[in-house]
């Protein structure tokens, strides 16, 4: 069988065609994060007051005054919840009460002889309202649609609509990646985004504009998910740590991008247009975009899968230098048929491709019990990584201060979150960086309640070091999740882990609102739900330094040689079972470990005289 993890290893670095394809596919998590973090801006909140009705101009001429805020007061009712002198922005009294019968009466009360004149008893609702233009933000959804007072929650509404797009998007083009390739589901659905963002920018009404943020969420970040998982299966195994967190990092740059943008661009259509133009250069990709060798080859399309690997061996030598790039080349030239090398180098030729092929989904990442257990750790970590990552992302701007510098600070720390967990997962493995990582978060969330609003730059500390926690944690899992499956159900793995992590960013809009009941209380929230995530992934095995599983039965018998951590820390003494021979470590003083904690033993004899 031709394993294309060998032919990475034996090619032992990273090629030019290799960092140019790399280059490439770092574009989609930029134009992802933009349209990802677009609703702090285009979402944000404008002061806004009650529309005077009447003809202004009349009454001043009728009664030969200026209209000025004293008239507004007599207008716009008081908000007793804050202060006297506090008009309401969502009342106003009613005009009808007004006693008035002859112009006179009329002009007193606009403009009162004397300064304690009472005002009406009687408010209404506000049915139009004026909005500030001289702000921080010249125009927003919020005035275009009206999203004030009882429509305040469509704010929040907007942004779960557009994270449940992105978690059945997801889902759907995980499964075109797996069925018709990486490469075009990366193009497919970044063309598709450019289109459904273009409209999304002259949207009329409010219900277009939620149906548009659906469409963009279903086709937006897909893309970023397949060509995360395209730039790992084209680097040897040593480099797909630093290639994934480079990912990342290309993610945090379109935040702080993003909110360059918003510092110049205080429209919402305008920015809208801008970050939407971007995503029409992904046609590039068509010319440009290598197929994964490792995707061809497992649905047995050796030609192409060969046609690539050369391309990709240009300046490194060739393929008759590297024994499965040998393999390949053999299988392409013999047609469709499958080439099996026996233990005795020999080789096994099926005639009959077709018949091997399977379609493979969703239901198999559920089939078999340790690929389950797998799964459903992974689901959980994504939901609340995403919960906590998108939770303390879309509120940088609730922190105090500016809104365009503290969306900057909570993309620049990405980047040094990228950096150290890099290090990490060379230096202690996946698990326990990823469980690290979600302890971080948790106490740092969990922190934040016993600290007041008026402590702002405490406020923001504790925030950037949730979001490193939670940041670092996001980009371990998705390597964990790259590893943990097999070639054939990897992309369809992270896409329904991604749609898990998207029921996160769901939620994570509605925890917000907790803020309501009490201030702490959604910090609360997301700092528990970490540290229990830091707990779970305990369970799953360590993936640092091993091959990739090939087949669904490779990922089903992976790690189960492994000690479990949290049988380590619960359990007293450690066994290691060899047939029906069992040694208790506690009797002997020597014990030989590798840095993934197993013991992989095929020899008894060996194993014995080891110990």
């Amino acid at each position: 069988m031709i394993e294309f993890d060998s032919l990475l290893r034996e090619m032992g670095r990273v090629g030019s065609p290799q960092k140019i394809q790399l280059f490439l596919l770092m574009l989609p998590g930029f134009f992802a994060a933009m349209h990802m973090g677009s609703n702090v801006f285009i979402g944000a909140e404008i002061e806004h007051w009650c529309e005077f009705d009447d003809n202004k101009t009349n009454l001043e001429q009728t009664c030969n005054n200026n209209w000025t805020d004293s008239q507004d007061a007599r207008y716009r009712a008081y908000d007793p919840k804050v202060e006297t002198t506090q008009m309401s922005q969502c009342k106003r009294y009613d005009l009808s009460t007004l006693n008035a019968t002859t112009d006179e009466q009329v002009c007193e009360y606009w403009w009162p002889s004397t300064n304690d004149s009472e005002r009406l008893n009687k408010t209404l609702e506000c049915e139009n309202w004026v909005f500030a233009t001289d702000g921080v933000f010249q125009s927003t959804i919020v005035s275009t649609f009206g999203l004030v007072c009882g429509q305040t929650f469509k704010r929040k509404l907007s942004q779960a609509f557009f994270m449940c797009g992105v978690a059945f998007g997801a889902t759907f083009w995980g499964q075109v990646s797996d069925r018709r390739g990486r490469k075009t589901a990366v193009i497919a659905a970044s063309l598709c985004a450019a289109c459904f963002s273009v409209a999304n920018t002259f949207a009329p009404t409010f219900y277009f504009f939620l149906l548009a943020r659906v469409l963009i969420g279903f086709t937006v970040f897909p893309p970023f998910s397949s060509a995360f998982v395209l730039a790992t299966e084209l680097v040897p195994p040593k480099y797909r740590v630093m290639v994934a967190q480079a990912c990342q990092m290309a993610f945090a740059v379109g935040f702080c991008t993003l909110a360059l943008l918003g510092y110049f661009i205080r429209n919402w259509r305008t920015l809208q247009l801008v970050i939407a133009l971007p995503l029409f250069t992904s046609i590039i990709f068509y010319w440009t975009l290598l197929e994964s060798p490792r995707w061809l080859i497992s649905r047995k399309k050796f030609v192409a899968a060969n046609e690539i690997v050369k391309k990709l061996l240009k300046g490194i030598g060739k393929s008759s230098d590297f024994k499965e790039a040998t393999k390949l080349e053999e299988a392409a030239t013999r047609g469709t048929r499958i080439v099996r090398q026996h233990k005795t180098d020999n080789y096994e030729l099926d005639d009959d491709v077709s018949a091997t092929k399977h379609q493979y989904g969703p239901a198999d990442l559920l089939r078999t019990p340790n690929v389950r257990r797998k799964s459903l750790v992974l689901f959980y970590s994504w939901l609340t990584a995403s919960c906590g990552y998108y939770g303390l992302t879309l509120n940088a701007a609730d922190l105090g201060g500016d809104p365009f510098v503290n969306l900057c600070l909570s993309g620049i720390i990405e980047v040094p979150a990228c950096i150290v967990s890099i290090f990490l997962m060379d230096k202690w493995g996946r698990r326990p960086t990823l469980s690290s990582s979600f302890i971080l978060a948790g106490i740092a969330c969990i922190a934040m309640q016993a600290v007041t609003k008026e402590m702002r730059e405490l406020n923001i500390v504790l925030s950037l070091a949730g979001k490193f926690g939670s940041s670092a944690a996001f980009a371990t899992v998705y390597i964990y999740a790259s590893e943990i499956y097999a070639t054939p159900i990897r992309n369809v793995g992270i896409g329904i882990c991604s749609s898990c992590a998207r029921v996160g960013g769901i939620l994570a809009p509605f925890i917000a609102m907790l803020g309501n009941l009490s201030a702490p209380l959604p910090y609360v929230v997301f700092g528990l739900l970490s540290i229990s995530a830091g707990l779970a992934c305990l369970l799953l095995p360590e993936t640092n330094g091993t091959q990739l599983p090939e087949t669904i039965d490779e990922c089903e018998s992976f790690g189960t040689n492994q000690l479990n951590p949290l049988r380590r820390i619960f359990c007293c003494e450690k066994e290691v079972v060899i047939e029906s021979v069992v040694l208790n470590d506690t009797d002997h003083k020597y014990e030989e470990c590798n840095r993934n904690d197993q013991l992989v033993i095929n020899d008894e004899e060996k194993a014995i005289e080891q110990i």
